[in-house]
């Protein structure tokens, strides 16, 4: 429909009724009730054509967003007796053919300024891909709908939020050990006689003159030499071979005690 203003009067008995909203297109728009909440037996239903004019006949602020609005509708329940039943959930369908993705915003009693529903636990989800969706709100009041270029679902932020917190964290924890590993690396100390070490020394040289018959006879080794002697001038002092590899076991311990001392 075109017109500017249309109001639905529903006995709620249970079945789903369904109310076409002004466009500006001719029509093609529909917001759906089923279950109106507890203690609910009827409900006005005020729909008016979702722009800033209708927002200012109304008294209420524009929101800041660029999105065509589709729907806007102002949502009263009563009881037996007529009192009001807006602080309860309600849940409700809207149906915007080719939309992908819709956003909608409430206007609380006398509040002029507009709320997204998402920040105070209402959810949007999506029925199909044909533009049909159910929104749950916290309470009734006044709510516009936009067309929104995404799916504007939020029910599973805070999930996903704490998928990448679970995530995170243990990345955070095998870096911090990494740095932690690789510093003690650098920091090991090797004992005397775990390498081998070639030290250059020099022979005496040889002399011109024979000894003399006074002086004592030269050194001779009481147990054989392992070694080759070195060539005469320059030699070599070579040191024994490094000790065994030690085994796994032991290697475990020096890193045990080396990170405690290092910690």
């Amino acid at each position: 429909t075109t017109a500017d203003e249309v109001y639905g009067f529903m006995l709620v008995d249970g079945s789903v009724q369904i109310l076409e909203v002004p466009t500006s297109s001719g029509g093609g728009n529909y917001a759906s009730f089923g279950d109106m909440g507890e203690n609910v037996t009827r409900a006005v239903v005020s729909a008016f054509m979702a722009n800033d004019t209708s927002l200012n006949y109304l008294g209420l602020t524009a929101t800041n967003t660029s999105f065509p609005g589709r729907v806007l509708m102002t949502i009263d329940r009563m009881d037996n007796v007529g009192d009001l039943m807006g602080n309860q959930p309600l849940t409700f369908n809207v149906s915007i053919p080719g939309a992908t993705g819709i956003e909608v915003y409430a206007y609380h009693g006398n509040a002029t300024e507009p709320t997204n529903i998402s920040s105070e636990g209402g959810t949007i989800t999506a029925i199909d891909v044909l533009g049909n969706y159910t929104v749950m709100v916290p309470r009734t009041s006044t709510f516009i709908v936009y067309e929104s270029s995404s799916s504007a679902d939020h029910s599973n932020d805070s999930l996903w939020g704490l998928f990448a917190l679970l995530l995170v964290v243990p990345v955070i924890i095998a870096l911090v050990c990494l740095l932690r590993w690789r510093k003690r690396e650098k920091m090991r100390v090797y004992e005397a006689g775990d390498l081998a070490v070639l030290y250059p020394m020099s022979l005496p040289a040889t002399p011109s003159a024979a000894p003399s018959l006074d002086s004592p006879p030269p050194f001779t080794p009481t147990m054989p030499y392992p070694y080759s002697l070195p060539p005469a001038g320059n030699a070599w002092e070579c040191l024994p071979p490094p000790a065994k590899e030690p085994g796994f076991f032991s290697r475990m311990f020096k890193r045990r005690q080396l990170r405690f001392l290092t910690w």
